[in-house]
This record gives structure tokens, sequence and C-alpha cells, in this order.
């Protein structure tokens, strides 16, 4: 078994190492630099050879959303597309309420 915490890059990149695809749950914690953390992980991942990432995002991550945490979902997915990685964005609408 692997583990790491976003909050520790060099434990990441141990975690990464030799895995092709990785699955990045986006994070929730109102209180943390989540798109930071978000980098932290795609920063390690491409430091290990990742092919692709995988990310959970949210429907409608474009600018102009007033969804406060659209703001991190951009982020996150503009550090994806700086990273030379491939890579895919999950935009699942299941949690949006009605």
């Amino acid at each position: 078994m692997r583990q790491a915490s976003y909050e520790d890059p060099a434990a990441l990149r141990a975690s990464f190492e030799g895995a092709e695809q990785v699955l990045l749950v986006s994070g929730n914690d109102p209180t943390a630099d989540v798109a930071g953390l978000h980098g932290n992980a795609i920063e390690a991942a491409a430091a290990a050879g990742v092919q692709r990432l995988v990310y959970t995002s949210q429907h409608a991550a474009t600018p102009g959303n007033p969804y406060p945490p659209s703001r991190i979902h951009i982020a996150t997915e503009e550090m994806l597309a700086d990273s030379g990685i491939a890579w895919t964005s999950l935009r699942n609408a299941a949690y949006i309420a009605g």
C-alpha cells in the first residue's frame, strides 16, 4: 500500500513512482490552500513520470462561475494544462443541488 498527503510532495512523488495514471481527488477543506495542494500533487506526478492525471473537478468549472469552489477547480485545471502531463477532468454534475 502507498500512502501520501497533498501536503507532503516527497511522499506524493514516492507514492506515484511507477504509476502510469493517477486519480487526483479534489480536496474540500475550506481552510486550506486547496489549489496549492493540488499543485503539489501535479508537480509530484510530473516528477514521478506519471503519464496521465484524472482529476475530479466540477460541472461548469469555467471563469465567471459564481460558485466559490469553482475557482479551485479552474486553477487546478490550469495547472494541469501547464503540467505537460496528459489529463482528464471529470466534471460530474451529480453533486449539484437542483
